[in-house]
């Protein structure tokens, strides 16, 4: 009697596999009339995750790039810090508002953003800087809350942006704009004075 029940246990748990495979391999690929295979198994039929060896050695290059960029960071950020601090020596007065008209000359326009980000801190006013690399002129202004109520980044830019060959725009606070001639930055900056009421 035990081997008997020992054997109909084992015929019963077949039984219910065969019956639970059915319910779920209608829902999974692959070939559904061979219920009697218990060595198939759906697991067999995916693909296998494990990156090869060179999407290996790319995501570690791009993880080598990643940290690099990270430790250069706050380098970057001490820097623009302490040019930022430099700028605001050079500010002037254009009829009762505090101004940073400046051209920076070759710096590309990451450089400029990082500077009126750092001067934020530093100055309260109209900030309006340009700079060229490689034919590219960049273009970014920021105007502090108290005098956006009279000056807006995105108009100041949308004035002067035109004049060295491009466009530009953006929020009241703050706006970012480029072109393609870098002779005509003076021209530009001259724009920006004159909207300042120089």
């Amino acid at each position: 009697p035990l081997f008997y029940r020992i054997l109909q246990n084992g015929i019963r748990d077949l039984q219910r596999r065969r019956t639970v495979r059915k319910r779920f391999m209608v829902w999974l690929p692959g070939p559904k009339d061979d219920p009697d295979n218990e060595a198939q198994d759906p697991m067999d039929n995916v693909a296998d995750a494990t990156p090869d060896a060179p999407e290996l050695l790319m995501q570690a290059e791009a993880m080598r790039k990643l940290e690099t960029s990270l430790r250069e960071l706050p380098a970057r950020q001490r820097e623009a810090s302490a040019e930022a601090k430099r700028l605001v020596a050079r500010a002037e007065q254009i009829a009762e508002t505090p101004a940073l008209v400046l051209d920076l000359g070759s710096v590309d326009g990451e450089h400029l953003q990082s500077l009126l980000e750092a001067l934020k801190g530093e100055f309260n006013g109209v900030t309006f800087l340009a700079g060229h690399t490689e034919g590219t002129v960049s273009l970014v202004c920021s105007v502090s809350p108290a005098f956006v109520s009279k000056f807006q980044a995105g108009k100041l830019v949308q004035a002067a942006a035109p004049l060295v060959g491009g466009k530009g725009g953006g929020r009241p606070d703050m706006a970012r704009g480029g072109g393609r001639d870098a002779t005509k930055i003076g021209e530009a900056l001259g724009k920006v004075r004159s909207l300042l009421g120089a």
